[in-house]
C-alpha cells in the first residue's frame, strides 16, 4: 500500500469503498453558505415548537422551560458533530456509522422510515387550513403531499428547492408569530418567563405522560434521523468535501448521479489545515445563527403566546388546543389576527411534511447507493442516487395517502406521538455511535499522520464531548422510562 494512501485513517478505508485524499476546496463566506440550518429550522417548528411545547406551557407554565433550552442546545451539538464528518470525508454521518459497524446502515435505514410514515404533519396543516377554507382535512392533506411530490420531482436541483421554500415559509412564519407576540404577550406572561428561567424543575408533574414529554423533547429543535439528514443538507450546500459530492437532481433533467464512492480525505498540508479551520467555522456559525439562534427565539416565542392565550385552560393538547387557541386573540374566532394565526400553524406544519419527505427520501437513497453491494455497481439511470431518492419520495406519499383514506387513521396527536417517541430512542443510540465515531477516528487520524496532532479535524474538545455524553443520558433516560410505563400499561390491562 502506498505511503499516500496510508495517510488515510484506518476507518476511512475499511469495510465500505475507501475514501481518496483531494485538497479541501477552498471556503467561501458564510452568505453564500446559509441554508441547512435554515431547512432544519424550518422542518422542526411543525410539532415541537408549534404543538407539543406550547401544550406544556398551557399546562404547566414555564416549568419544562429548561428541559426544552438544553435539548435544543443538545441538537446543535449533534447537528454540527454530523456535518464534521461530512465537511471532513464528503460522506454522510449514517455512512461513518456503517462504517463502525455494517448492519447499522439497515439499521437506521428503519430508524429514518418507520417514524415518519404517518402523515401528522400534513394532517395537521391541512386541519388548520380547513378552519379558514373550510374543506375536508384528509383530502387537503393528501393534495398537498401530491404538490410536494410534484414540486419535488419537477425541479432541477432538489436541494435548492428545499432551500428556497423553507426559506420563504420561514420568513413568513417569523413575521406571523411575531406580529401575534407582539398582540397578546403581555408583563406577566414575562413575569412566569422569567420564573422559569430563574428555576430549573426537580421533579416531573405527576400527571405527566412520558411518551408526550419525548416526544417534545426529541422534537424540540428538529428530532430523530431529521438531525442525521444535516450531512445531507451540508452535503448540497457544499460545505468542505461535500462540495465534491454530486447533488441529488430530478431525473426528468435527465442527469444521472455517478456510482457512489467512499468520499474524500485531506493530507495535513498548511493549506489544508487552515482551509478545515475555517469550513469548521462556517459550518458551526451557520447552526448557530439559524438553527439555535432562531430556532430558540420561534420556540420560546411561540411558549409566550400559549401561555398568553392559553394558560390555566383544560384542553388536551393536540388540534382542538390550537383552534382555541385562534378564538381567543384580539378579534377573535373569524378576525384578521385569527386568520394569520391558522395560517401561520398550516404554514408550520407544511414545512415540516416538507423537511420530512426530503429528508427520508435522501437518507434512505444514500444508504441503499452506498450500502448495497448490487445497486452501488450498477451505472443505470434507475437505480442512481437521484432515481432512489424519487422511488422513496413517492413511496412515502403514497403510504401516507393510503393511511389516510385506507387505515383511516388522521388523528394528529396521535401520529405525531408515535413519531416522536420513536425519534427519541433514535437519539439515545445515535448521540452513543457519534462519541465512538468520532474518538475512533482521532486515534485513526493521528495513527495515519502524526502531522494531525495538534490539528485533529475529529478530536472532540472536553466541552463537546460532556454534551454528547449528556445527550446519552437525557434521551436514554427519558426512553428508558417511556418503555418501562408502556410495559407497566401493557401489563396492567
Amino acid at each position: 500500500m502506498s505511503a499516500v494512501s496510508n495517510s488515510v485513517p484506518r476507518l476511512l478505508r475499511e469495510k465500505l469503498p475507501p475514501v481518496e485524499l483531494r485538497d479541501l476546496p477552498k471556503p467561501r463566506s458564510l452568505a453564500l453558505l446559509v441554508g441547512p440550518g435554515v431547512i432544519m429550522l424550518a422542518t422542526s417548528l411543525g410539532s415541537g415548537e408549534i404543538y407539543f411545547w406550547p401544550g406544556l406551557t398551557m399546562k404547566y407554565g414555564f416549568l419544562l422551560l429548561w428541559p426544552a433550552l438544553i435539548a435544543f442546545g443538545l441538537q446543535y451539538v449533534l447537528n454540527t458533530e454530523f456535518a464534521r464528518y461530512t465537511v471532513a470525508t464528503g460522506e454522510t454521518v449514517i455512512t461513518g456509522f456503517a462504517r463502525l459497524w455494517r448492519p447499522l446502515a439497515w439499521v437506521f435505514l428503519a430508524c429514518s422510515t418507520l417514524p415518519w410514515l404517518w402523515p401528522g404533519w400534513s394532517t395537521g396543516g391541512a386541519t388548520a387550513l380547513s378552519w379558514v377554507f373550510g374543506g375536508r382535512p384528509e383530502v387537503i392533506s393528501a393534495v398537498s403531499l401530491l404538490a410536494i411530490g410534484v414540486g419535488l420531482s419537477g425541479t432541477r436541483v432538489v436541494y435548492r428547492t428545499v432551500e428556497r421554500v423553507q426559506m420563504v415559509l420561514a420568513a413568513c412564519i417569523f413575521v406571523a408569530i411575531g406580529f401575534i407576540a407582539l398582540l397578546v404577550v403581555r408583563l406577566p406572561t414575562f413575569q412566569a418567563f422569567g420564573q422559569g428561567l430563574a428555576s430549573v424543575p426537580t421533579a416531573l408533574p405527576a400527571d405527566l405522560d412520558i411518551a408526550t414529554l419525548l416526544a417534545a423533547l426529541a422534537f424540540c429543535g428538529a428530532g430523530g434521523s431529521i438531525n442525521l439528514a444535516t450531512s445531507h443538507w451540508v452535503r448540497d450546500k457544499g460545505f468542505g468535501m461535500g462540495n465534491r459530492v454530486p447533488k441529488v437532481t430530478s431525473p426528468l433533467t435527465g442527469e444521472v448521479i455517478s456510482v457512489a464512492s467512499g468520499g474524500f480525505f485531506f493530507e495535513p498540508s498548511s493549506k489544508n489545515l487552515e482551509r478545515w479551520a475555517a469550513w469548521w467555522r462556517l459550518m458551526r456559525r451557520e447552526q448557530l445563527i439559524t438553527f439555535l439562534g432562531l430556532g430558540s427565539i420561534a420556540l420560546v416565542t411561540l411558549m409566550l403566546i400559549a401561555h398568553a392565550l392559553l394558560f390555566g385552560r383544560d384542553l388536551d393538547i393536540g388540534m382542538e388546543m390550537l383552534r382555541v387557541e385562534g378564538t381567543v386573540v384580539p378579534g377573535g374566532e373569524r378576525g384578521l389576527v385569527s386568520t394569520v394565526f391558522y395560517l401561520a400553524v398550516a404554514a408550520i406544519f407544511f414545512t415540516s411534511a416538507l423537511g420530512v419527505l426530503d429528508h427520508v427520501a435522501r437518507l434512505a437513497a444514500d444508504i441503499f447507493k452506498t450500502n448495497a453491494a448490487r445497486i452501488r455497481r450498477s451505472n443505470s439511470r434507475y437505480l442512481s442516487e437521484s432515481a432512489l431518492y424519487f422511488y422513496v419520495l413517492w413511496a412515502m406519499i403514497a403510504f401516507a395517502i393510503s393511511v389516510l383514506f385506507v387505515a383511516n387513521i388522521r388523528d394528529t396527536p396521535t401520529l405525531l406521538e408515535i413519531a416522536g417517541s420513536l425519534s427519541g430512542i433514535v437519539m439515545f443510540l445515535y448521540s452513543g455511535l457519534t462519541i465512538l465515531l468520532m474518538r475512533r477516528l482521532a486515534a485513526d487520524v493521528e495513527k495515519a499522520d502524526r502531522r494531525f496532532i495538534g490539528h485533529n479535524p475529529f478530536r472532540l474538545p472536553l466541552w463537546r464531548l460532556t454534551a454528547l455524553v449528556v445527550a446519552v443520558l437525557f434521551y436514554g433516560g427519558f426512553s428508558t422510562l417511556l418503555v418501562v410505563n408502556t410495559v407497566r400499561r401493557f401489563l396492567g390491562s
